[in-house]
């Protein structure tokens, strides 16, 4: 048998012995000493391996060497003495005992040997029940070794301990190193029934070694049950497996070969061969009647689902096995199977995992199209990895066409060339009852190009595929479209239950997503798209000067304006708000009358317009388009019958000169919009050094407020609420004030609407918050009446992050809920674009009251504020201050705001109460509290416990 492999004539056991007997007696430097002498570049780990075989001169050279180290000449024997004591056992051990006596082992000497070298060939010549006569023969082409013969000698004395006997005593006197033809091994034992107690302890050394053979063939058993359900791939796992059946039956050689699909050999792996010897083996395994080669041991790789293939230990010489060699090696073929029955069933799984996965995305993608085309290309990229299949197209219905009805493909985001047109195939279909039936009974259908599959086989053909499957896309009994899937080369799956399931998957989650696609374009263009006016939003329009500045060229320039309508406000209160959504849509025909193609016009808010002048030369062509807009605006409007004049104040800027970022250049625009109003409306104004200044500082003002709030740069006064009964302080209301380093002691009004523009009023909410509720939990109060108020900005309902800031800041401080009371001005409880009565109402039911400030200032209509709720109103000061004074009905107001509160059970404040007058009236009409300079400036945490303990004077 050709091998092209390196030679596999010694068996592990030999080298494993050389090196524990060396290391027994001349530790690990002997060792390495025996591995250099004969110029073994292997291992340690891998010559004591059992799996490990040998070259005869391999062998011989260590043996030689260790004769040198050990100077010992006699080595040879005393290494073959050792097989018991040190231990070394096979798995063939048990197959060995297997025979009941040294005679009968003896007389299949000739297996028996073979199971550790194939150098040569023993044969009993003379055997009885106390003795046998062994010869051994090395083939054509070695050169015998006395060292080798002598460790032959001393296995053959350890014969009998494989049968609880003493060791035998083993005559040499022939052999082929002194020229005989063969070495005669004259081997006696003593009788087993006149066996002497001394002979115990070797029985016992002999049934400790017996038991380690045992239980290491049982470990490999197990190991080769635990590859089974091991995280190696299936070939790591048949490797091993293979490897330990060829040692278990000691062969010198194995390969476990398998049947590919198409019949022939697939898998091989193989030991002690080439590669090109081990296919060679392999097909004449996978033949009609492998077992026929006398030296090769063979069994069935099967399970009870699938023949696999054959598993084979090889000799060179045939007649080589045991009886017990035949089970070891079927049963190891028998987990080869079930490896593969596992690998097979987790196959289908990942593919079943693959298939439901591939769906999942599927649904994914197209749950995230905007827009028809866009499904067309996620079904043309995702269907025929979830399908199977080559190439899927969706058509879809067109039935607003302006020739007749007709399917029309919807093309995918890819290149498709090289796929077959279905375009007339599809048109074929029309004309067939096909289309009909599959609107009434939406199941897939499949054509196969040797079908002729209602008349369209030969269209097939004309297209040069297998098969087309079509699958109609229904959505509440109306025909969207087809789905076409193509198979144009491999093998065909089945057309079967499976497939068209999965077919029918597939289009309805494309008719849910061509039915969604017109919905999400509409809900695309309404995040981008203002709801009264239509034109572009903020979002939308920032992004368009950002396109426009960054394809600006040499010498072009971009302006950027803004439009507030003079005096809206008026149209509002008078009209209504309906009349100024009328006026709003008016304003944006005269704009847009007056502006071109290129240009965006965008409602950036309110009664405030922006244009994007993409493609500018210099600032004399803004100017032209401002003069325009103005001019446009002298016409009167027409709103509900009633005639308006309204005016525009224009700002401008433009890049370069006035910046090159969209947040720069709109800062500058709005600023110098500002300054046309303060010129006195109807005019417009281009950024200049002012305004950059203005920008400069307020940019800086920004930077040095937030390094103020991350940096604790800021303090907390504290107003007291004073109950107008009895005088005692029954509550603060918190105040942030600024130490800024060089402009002093700040107040709310220098940097709050600052902070609330730039979005840090959130971080200055929470960290006011959580100082407040820090200090109120050092004083310690126990008043249950006591009420600590913080302001909250209304930006924080647009993130909805309110309840779990408060809750925080609570939980930190260790102060209870009921203490707290959050105050939000009028105007934000009642805009409900952001929801706040979800988020009061959160806060409300953990026990944090709410208070509306700033009351009375407002639009709310009272009907509506009934809806949210609320525990105190907080009457604005500006109508305080108008109290006791004959000019104004601030009293009238105030009185009637009093009544009101107490109509809807809730507690009032008075805000800003500075003179003695002012606290008569509000004690004449029932208000239960009021703060102001009259009882108190705003003082500082430390100062808190005396106010609280301190009575202020409340009567007249």
């Amino acid at each position: 048998m050709p091998t092209d492999a390196p030679a596999h004539h010694i068996a592990g056991t030999t080298t494993r012995l050389v090196l524990t007997h060396v290391r027994e007696r001349a530790g690990d430097a002997g060792v390495a000493e025996v591995l250099r002498r004969a110029g073994e570049t292997r291992s340690v780990d891998t010559l004591e391996s059992e799996h490990t075989w040998s070259s005869y001169d391999q062998a011989i050279a260590l043996l030689e060497a260790a004769a040198a180290v050990l100077d010992d000449p006699q080595v040879g024997r005393r290494i073959g003495e050792d097989v018991i004591r040190q231990k070394v056992g096979t798995p063939i051990a048990p197959v060995l005992r297997a025979f009941g006596s040294p005679a009968e082992l003896c007389r299949e000497i000739t297996r028996t040997s073979a199971k550790f070298q194939t150098v040569g060939d023993a044969v009993a010549l003379e055997i009885d029940d106390t003795h046998a006569v062994i010869a051994f023969a090395v083939h054509e082409g070695f050169q015998r070794n006395r060292l080798h013969c002598d460790y032959m000698a001393g296995l053959l004395s350890r014969i009998p301990m494989l049968f609880d006997q003493p060791p035998a005593e083993v005559i040499h006197d022939e052999c082929q190193v002194d020229g005989a033809e063969r070495c005669i091994y004259a081997v006696r034992w003593p009788d087993q029934h006149e066996e002497l107690e001394s002979a115990q302890a070797q029985r016992t050394e002999l049934l400790e070694a017996y038991n380690t053979v045992l239980s290491e063939q049982i470990q490999d058993l197990q190991s080769t049950a635990a590859d089974l359900v091991s995280a190696d791939d299936v070939d790591t796992v048949l490797v091993r497996i293979a490897a330990r059946a060829a040692d278990a039956v000691r062969a010198p050689r194995y390969v476990l070969a398998l049947w590919g699909d198409d019949g022939r050999p697939g898998t091989v792996h193989s030991q002690g061969l080439s590669d090109d010897a081990a296919r060679t083996v392999a097909s004449r395994l996978l033949g009609d009647e492998p077992s026929a080669n006398p030296s090769w041991l063979v069994a069935d790789v099967v399970s009870a689902h699938r023949r696999y293939g054959r598993l084979a230990a090889l000799y060179d010489q045939e007649g080589r096995f045991f009886p017990g060699e035949v089970r070891l090696l079927a049963a190891y073929a028998r987990h080869a199977a079930a490896a593969l029955d596992a690998a097979t069933a987790l196959a289908d799984a990942r593919r079943r995992e693959e298939m439901a996965s591939g769906l999942l995305d599927v649904a994914r993608a197209l749950s995230n199209v905007v827009g028809a085309e866009e499904v067309g290309a996620t079904v043309a990229v995702s269907v025929p990895g979830i399908v199977g299949c080559d190439h899927a197209v969706l058509f879809r219905w067109d039935g607003d066409s302006s020739d007749a009805p007709c399917l029309q493909p919807l093309p995918a985001a890819d290149d498709r060339s090289g796929e077959p047109d279905l375009t007339t195939f599809v048109r074929h279909l029309t004309d067939t009852p096909v289309l009909i039936a599959m609107s009434a009974d939406p199941a897939p259908r499949f054509f196969d190009a040797d079908r002729d599959g209602d008349g369209l086989g030969a269209e097939l053909d004309r297209l040069a595929v297998r098969r087309i499957g079509v699958v109609p896309v229904i959505a509440i009994g109306e025909l969207l479209g087809l789905l076409v899937v193509v198979w144009t080369s491999g093998p065909l799956p089945p057309a079967d239950t499976q497939s068209t399931e999965r077919l029918c998957g597939v289009a309805d989650q494309v008719a849910t997503a061509l039915r969604n696609a017109d919905l999400l374009e509409q809900v695309r263009h309404q995040a981008l798209h203002d709801t009264v006016t239509g034109l572009p939003n903020q979002v939308l329009f920032n992004d368009r000067t950002n396109q426009a500045l960054a394809a600006a060229g040499s010498g072009q320039r971009v302006a950027v304006m803004f439009v507030d309508l003079d005096r809206f406000k008026r149209v509002n209160d008078s009209l209504g708000h309906a009349m100024g959504n009328e006026l709003l849509c008016g304003v944006t025909e005269r704009l847009l009358s007056v502006l071109g193609e290129v240009d965006t016009l965008a409602r950036w808010g309110g009664d405030e317009f922006t244009v994007l002048l993409p493609t500018v030369s210099s600032r004399g062509d803004a100017i032209a388009v401002a003069q325009a807009i103005q001019a446009s605006f002298r016409e009167p409007f027409r709103i509900g019958g009633t005639e308006v004049r309204v005016t525009a104040s224009i700002g401008m800027a433009i890049s370069p000169d006035d910046g090159t970022s969209t947040e720069v250049l709109l800062k500058r625009a709005d600023l110098a919009m500002y300054r046309a109003k303060s010129a006195g409306r109807n005019g417009w104004c281009f950024s200049g050094p002012t305004e950059l200044m203005v920008l400069v500082k307020r940019l800086s003002m920004e930077a040095e407020l937030a390094r103020a709030i991350a940096g604790g740069g800021l303090t907390v006064r504290y107003e007291p609420q004073v109950d107008l009964d009895t005088g005692r302080a029954l509550g603060v209301e918190a105040l942030v004030r600024w130490p800024h380093p060089e402009q002093g002691l700040l107040q709310p009004d220098q940097f709050i609407e600052m902070a609330e523009d730039s979005g840090l009023i959130l971080a200055l909410d929470e960290w006011v918050l959580r100082r407040a509720c820090t200090d109120a939990r050092a004083w310690r109060t126990n008043d249950a009446g006591f009420r600590l108020a913080v302001n909250i900005s209304g930006r924080h309902f647009e993130h909805r992050q309110l309840h779990a800031i408060v809750e925080s800041a609570l939980h930190d401080a260790g102060l209870d809920p009921q203490i707290l009371e959050v105050e939000v001005t009028e105007s934000r409880v009642v805009d409900d674009r952001h929801e706040p009565a979800r988020e009061l109402a959160a806060l409300r039911r953990r026990g944090v009251r709410i208070a509306i400030d700033d009351f009375g200032t407002g639009a709310s209509v009272l009907s509506r504020l009934q809806q949210f709720p609320f525990d105190t109103l907080k009457i604005d000061q500006s109508f305080v201050a108008g109290v006791g004074t004959e000019a104004t009905g601030d009293g009238a107001i105030v009185a009637a705001l009093i009544t009101m509160a107490k109509g809807l059970a809730v507690d009032v404040v008075a805000e800003g109460v500075e003179t003695p007058v002012q606290l008569d009236f509000l004690r004449r009409h029932g208000c239960q509290r009021a703060q102001g300079y009259l009882f108190s400036k705003p003082v500082p945490a430390a100062d808190v416990p005396l106010l609280l303990a301190t009575p202020f004077t409340v009567a007249g």
